[in-house]
C-alpha cells in the first residue's frame, strides 16, 4: 500500500488479525481478506502543510503514560497490515508493513534518497487513523540522519477489494518488537556547553522516536519551527548524532562543521526519559576553524 504523490498511489493493503502462526491451508478468499477493517484497494492523496516547517503537522499519535511497573513503550494490539503499491508516483517504499499501534496504523521503513547532494539513508514512516466516513488520514514522513526531513498530510481512500496476489500474506510477518528508545518523545530542552568555557547554547525541540519493526533501529528527529532538526539514529542502546553542513563565519565567508555524539540510553529503563546526554566532537574548517569537544543535555519539558 505505498505512498505518496500529489496525485495519489493506488495501493493494496491486506490485514491480519493474529500474529501467531498456524498450519498451512487454502488460500483465503477475496471476499474474506476484504473483510477487516483495513483491507482493499486504497487512493492516497498528500496535501502541503497548512505551514511551513516541520512543526505545521503535529504528530497524531499520543502516547499513553507508561502505568506503574508497566512494560515501557506502546505495544501493539497484535494486528498488522501488508501493502503494496500499485501505481502512481514512486517517492517512497514498494511495500510496507502496518501495525495497529495505540489505535494507528504505523509503518516504519527505510529508502535512499539525496540529502545535501549525497546519498543518503531515509527513514520513511505513515501513520493513519481510521475516520467515521471510512477514510484514513494522518501524515507522511521522510527524514535523514542528516538532517534533510519532509513531512505532508495524507488520506487514504478504499477504491475496492484486494487482490489476493497482490500483497503478501500478514501472517508471515514477525510481531513488532517494542523498543526502549521509543521512549524519547515529548519537548525537551537542549544544552551545549563547549569545553572552552564559551557561553553554552540552548535549544528548544519536540521529538517523536520511530522504529524499526524489529526494534534493533530509530529515529529520533528532534525539530523546530520553522525548519530547525537535529536528528539522533538509535542502535545497540545508544543514539548517534553525526551531522554535516555548511555554515556562515562571523568574519565572512563559509565553513563545512561537522558535529558528532554519543547518547547512552538511561538505566534503569524510564518512559519518558527525563535526560539524555553525551559527550561530543564540534569541527569547523576553511574560513573559520575550529576544533573543540562539549558535552550536551536534554532534558524533558513536556509531552
Amino acid at each position: 500500500m505505498a505512498v505518496l504523490g500529489a496525485a495519489g498511489v493506488l495501493a493494496a493493503v491486506e490485514l491480519s488479525g493474529d500474529q501467531s502462526r498456524s498450519p498451512a491451508s487454502a488460500p483465503p478468499s477475496a471476499a474474506a481478506l476484504s473483510a477487516g477493517p483495513f483491507t482493499g484497494t486504497y487512493r492516497a492523496t498528500t496535501t502541503r502543510p497548512p505551514a511551513p516547517g516541520w512543526m505545521a503537522c503535529p504528530s497524531p499519535v499520543r502516547r499513553p503514560r507508561r502505568p506503574p511497573g508497566g512494560a515501557l513503550g506502546v505495544p501493539p494490539t497484535g494486528c498488522l497490515a501488508t501493502a503494496a503499491r500499485l501505481g502512481g508516483e514512486t517517492t517512497s517504499l514498494p511495500t510496507m508493513v502496518f501495525d495497529d499501534v495505540g489505535g494507528h496504523w504505523v509503518a516504519v521503513g527505510l529508502t535512499t534518497a539525496t540529502c545535501q547532494d549525497a546519498n543518503a539513508e531515509f527513514w520513511v514512516v505513515l501513520i493513519l487513523q481510521p475516520r467515521p466516513d471510512g477514510t484514513l488520514s494522518g501524515e507522511f514522513s521522510k527524514t535523514s540522519a542528516n538532517g534533510c526531513a519532509i513531512k505532508k498530510a495524507v488520506t487514504f481512500t478504499r477504491t475496492g477489494d484486494v487482490d489476493v496476489g497482490a500483497v503478501s500474506d500478514p501472517a508471515s510477518q514477525a510481531p513488532r518488537v517494542v523498543s526502549p528508545a521509543e521512549a524519547l518523545h515529548g519537548r525537551y530542552r537542549d544544552t551545549v556547553k563547549w569545553a572552552n568555557g564559551a557561553t553554552p547554547n540552548q535549544y528548544d525541540w519536540a521529538v517523536r522516536t520511530d522504529c524499526l519493526r524489529t526494534g534493533e533501529r530509530c529515529m529520533s528527529f528532534f525539530h523546530a519551527p520553522p525548519d530547525g532538526s537535529k536528528p539522533l539514529v538509535f542502535s545497540s542502546r545508544s543514539w548517534i548524532l553525526a551531522t554535516e553542513r555548511e555554515a556562515t563565519c562571523a568574519g565572512g565567508g563559509t565553513t563545512p562543521v561537522k558535529d558528532t555524539a554519543e547518547f547512552t540510553l538511561p538505566q534503569p529503563p524510564q518512559d519518558p526519559i527525563m535526560l539524555l546526554t553525551a559527550h561530543g566532537h564540534h569541527e569547523q574548517t576553511k574560513s573559520c576553524i575550529l576544533s573543540i569537544e562539549f558535552d550536551e543535555r536534554f532534558e524533558r519539558t513536556g509531552d
